[in-house]
């Protein structure tokens, strides 16, 4: 694996810029649908104040109109430059992966399965184990950082309608965890800029070798090997799951 941090900070712009401007073009589509629910919010809203105030026989103070108005005219623009303000949040949250890669130089890992001194049917059996290892290892950050951009699209696509319910109390939770789940997935670029510090550091193959004797142990050195294919391909894919639980979504 070759990880190369300015692979995953790129903007979804610099990514893909056909599919970011599909996204940014079904976002502004369903400014509509947002700015719809936002007027049925206010709507319910204003029949609630109605309804408490109506029945003392007073009228709506000018004091709470101006904080009504204040509201909606701040979650309108949450929604008319939604695509922009979540451009604007994942260059704020990349800029931690940018940071660490200033810092502390991040190695390039690349794995290879080592069969060792197996022979026989056991040499066909463990080789392709390995081999499947082999190709989910080396492969496992890029698949990681496309399937996280397809998200971020699809998110940054349907913005306009979840970000309308963050004016509503009953509703707003859903608009919160858009967000969590939002910056969950860019977060992701600094997970693994700081998982690929402490793997380097912290090799599973010299962990193996400190509680058993690899080279007694039938097959050991290519069980190892596999061992640590593993062990990298279950860390990598949990920094997603991690960041998500992180944020609580």
């Amino acid at each position: 694996m070759k990880l190369n941090v300015s692979d995953l900070i790129k903007t979804l712009a610099e990514y893909n810029p056909t599919v970011n401007q599909s996204a940014i073009a079904m976002n502004k589509a369903l400014l509509v649908l947002g700015n719809i629910l936002l007027s049925i919010f206010l709507l319910m809203e204003m029949m609630r104040w109605y309804e408490l105030i109506g029945s003392t026989g007073k009228k709506l103070p000018q004091k709470l109109w101006l904080e009504i108005a204040f509201k909606y005219l701040a979650c309108w623009l949450l929604i008319q430059y939604s695509a922009s303000i979540l451009d604007g949040l994942m260059w704020l949250l990349d800029s931690g992966a940018h940071l660490i890669s200033k810092v502390v130089k991040i190695k390039d890992y690349s794995y290879a399965f080592d069969i060792g001194h197996t022979k026989g049917v056991a040499k066909i059996i463990l080789n392709l184990i390995g081999g499947t290892v082999s190709l989910i290892a080396n492969g496992i950050v890029g698949l990681l950082n496309f399937m996280r951009y397809i998200e971020l699209y699809f998110l940054k696509a349907l913005a306009p309608v979840l970000l309308a319910c963050l004016i509503n109390e009953t509703v707003r939770p859903i608009a919160i965890t858009f967000l969590k789940y939002f910056s969950s997935y860019v977060l992701i670029a600094l997970g693994l800029s700081i998982i690929s510090v402490i793997y380097a550091a912290i090799s599973p193959a010299n962990f193996l070798a400190a509680i058993v004797e690899v080279e007694e142990i039938p097959y050991g050195a290519a069980l190892a090997s596999i061992f640590q294919g593993g062990i990298y391909i279950v860390t990598i894919v949990s920094v997603g799951r991690r960041m998500r639980q992180l944020l609580g979504v």
